[in-house]
């Protein structure tokens, strides 16, 4: 009994300190998607959408942002991502786009976060092109 309540109590303050860990991370009540910085002009965003560019500094494309976050470097991006998504989160945005950092080994953590924080771009938001909207 004792040996199986100290094991879970270390289990419990491991998960503390190590919230990577957790099966579940945070993720922000408003609705937050990913999407590759390609796609960032191409869909119907929420008037008041916010954006977190990770990996890259701010494309002409996102200058329209009245909210947005740059996280460059992978040094700096990793412990202020959490607290980034708060901030925009706190802002009563309509909703988060993330752009998704480079497919390098520095950006893997990150990368997986990411895709336990946030969705993909649902098909209601992706613009179809001449053709499809004239069927």
């Amino acid at each position: 009994h004792t040996s199986q309540l100290t094991r879970s109590r270390a289990t419990s303050s491991l998960l503390a300190k190590s919230p990577g860990r957790l099966p579940v991370h945070y993720s922000p009540t408003t609705p937050t998607y990913r999407v590759d910085l390609e796609e960032l002009g191409t869909f119907r965003r929420p008037e008041r959408a916010g954006l977190l560019l990770l990996g890259i500094q701010t494309p002409p494309s996102a200058q329209s942002f009245a909210r947005r976050i740059e996280l460059v470097s992978p040094d700096f991006a990793e412990p202020a991502f959490y607290d980034s998504l708060h901030r925009l989160d706190e802002c009563g945005l309509d909703a988060i786009l993330i752009v998704f950092p480079p497919e390098t080994p520095r950006w893997t953590a990150l990368r997986d976060r990411l895709s336990r924080a946030a969705r993909p771009l649902p098909p209601s938001l992706i613009q179809k092109d001449d053709a499809d909207r004239s069927r």
